[in-house]
């Protein structure tokens, strides 16, 4: 394992490709809903997400913030 995700390489790899993924197909869905503007909170957190795979510190503020 390498990383202070515990990741190897290739598992960083699928990771980051997942996120992308995920972050257009999410982005097109909110649209299509009407909830563009909440798209970003949901983006914030996937962000916060990958970072920590970088091995920042997960921060319990940023994952559990909710939207008014």
């Amino acid at each position: 394992m390498s990383g202070a995700s515990g990741f190897d390489a290739t598992g960083e790899e699928l990771c980051c490709a997942a996120f992308v993924r995920l972050d257009g197909v999410l982005r097109v869905l909110a649209a299509r809903a009407g909830l563009s503007d909440r798209y970003d909170v949901v983006a914030e957190g996937m962000q916060h997400l990958m970072a920590s795979l970088g091995g920042q510190e997960l921060d319990g503020k940023v994952l559990g913030r909710r939207s008014a």
